[in-house]
């Protein structure tokens, strides 16, 4: 831990190593700690509306369809999501744009002095201050990711005015429990008793309806009171009686991103009383939404594809998009993952479109060995396996080896994508898509 005091820091990666070693465990569940601090903060009476977003996979893009609908709209709106790629600073965002590093540092040095003896995490001091530093900012709306789960983490603590659960897949299982069953009782903790409770999954748990409905919350369940219909160039949602068609094409892409932005629809219906949105809005808001990670596609010696995919799930939505993208050569991957991951979930539906592997450990003590992630890949497809070593390096010399007609699949954590996007010298926002 730093010897220096938190009032002689001056700047926030004095600060965030510091929150490193606050509390000896990176992960601790719970709220009590969150609760205490906020109850001491001196935050505005007047608080935006708060809409929260939980799952395994799709809360990032349902964010940031979200987001893109409101700004569009002309509301402002805040931001929080995480982890971040290049910068801290993007976890936190308003308008579009990330928080100063003053503004955050003002932010942690409230939390500190409210905090008094209680040890917050990385994460608990990253939710106060992305709360503090958007009711400072006096949005209208409040778009807060969980971190995990979703009853016990950190963003929890915060009353949403609307709660969504994306779609659910077996991740994080040590945390939330061994079943979908299990995981989706824990995200569905998130909901609120009278409130919109949206379920995004096509086929949830029983675990996570039924929680929702003894609150009871106002459910809205995917393909029950609202879905969506393809069509060959547009799309129509709808909502009980409710239609809204020729929509455009999303701007992220892949089929369940029209699952993620049928779900922010069905938050801007419920929240259309207070925050009204012209469909013209909701046309263009469609369209331009961005996302860095989510199958990022940009022009270096060949093709690069970044996707932030870390789970079975993730992995095979990123299939569903490589096999629906014409490539005359080879497909190449990059790929580091976190040491608690399933790995052959992860590798197994990637093995027919992946021609040729490199293992890589990204720069966290989490991470999996590259060695260790070779021998489990090599096992499956032995001979198309090749032991990386740094990121940068292992990045250099496939661009040697790669045609244009090739292509490359950075993929397996946000880690892994962070510092391919670094090597390569690419804006995070950076998107030939």
């Amino acid at each position: 831990m730093l010897a220096r005091p938190p009032a002689s820091f001056s700047t926030l990666a004095e600060w965030l190593a510091w929150q490193a070693e606050l509390n000896p465990k990176e992960i601790e569940l719970g709220l009590s700690r969150v609760q205490a601090v906020l109850a001491e903060m001196p935050l505005p009476t007047q608080h935006p509306t708060v809409i929260t977003v939980a799952g395994t996979n799709g809360k990032g893009s349902t964010v940031a369809f979200l987001e893109s609908i409101y700004r569009t709209a002309g509301y402002c709106v805040g931001t929080y999501t995480s982890p971040h790629l290049q910068r801290y600073n993007e976890r936190i965002r308003i308008n579009g744009c990330e928080t100063s590093d003053a503004d955050i540092i003002q932010a942690f040095r409230v939390i500190d002095a409210a905090r008094q003896t209680h040890p917050l995490t990385f994460f608990e001091f990253g939710t106060l201050a992305a709360w503090y530093c958007l009711c400072q900012a006096k949005v209208d709306i409040a778009l807060l990711e969980v971190g995990l789960g979703g009853r016990l983490d950190a963003v929890n603590a915060i009353e949403p005015d609307v709660a969504v659960v994306t779609r659910i897949a077996l991740d994080h299982m040590d945390w939330l429990g061994p079943t979908r069953s299990d995981i989706g009782r824990e995200k569905a903790g998130i909901f609120r008793a009278h409130k919109p409770a949206i379920c995004g999954d096509p086929a949830p748990p029983d675990s996570l309806i039924q929680t929702a409905k003894a609150l009871p919350a106002i459910t809205y369940q995917l393909g029950q009171n609202f879905g969506f219909r393809r069509h060959q160039d547009h799309w129509t949602w709808w909502h009980n009686t409710q239609q809204l068609t020729h929509l455009p094409t999303p701007g992220l892409a892949g089929e369940e991103q029209y699952h993620n932005a049928a779900v922010a629809l069905q938050v801007v219906t419920c929240l259309s009383a207070q925050h009204p949105v012209h469909e013209t809005h909701l046309h263009h808001a469609l369209k331009t939404v961005r996302l860095a990670g989510r199958f990022q596609c940009v022009q270096h010696r060949c093709p690069i594809i970044l996707d932030v995919a870390h789970n079975p799930d993730a992995a095979q939505r990123l299939s569903e998009k490589l096999q629906h993208l014409p490539c005359s050569g080879r497909t190449f991957a990059l790929f580091g993952a976190m040491q608690d991951k399933d790995i052959l979930g992860i590798i197994a539906p990637l093995t027919a479109c992946i021609g040729q592997w490199y293992t890589v450990t990204p720069n966290i003590p989490r991470a999996m060995e590259q060695k260790r992630l070779y021998e489990v890949i090599e096992d499956k497809v032995p001979g198309h396996v090749h032991l990386g070593s740094s990121i940068p390096s292992t990045l250099t010399k496939i661009l040697v080896d790669v045609m244009p007609t090739d292509r490359l699949v950075i993929f397996g954590s946000f880690f892994t994508v962070a510092e391919a996007l670094t090597a390569l010298n690419i804006g995070n926002g950076d998107n030939n898509n």
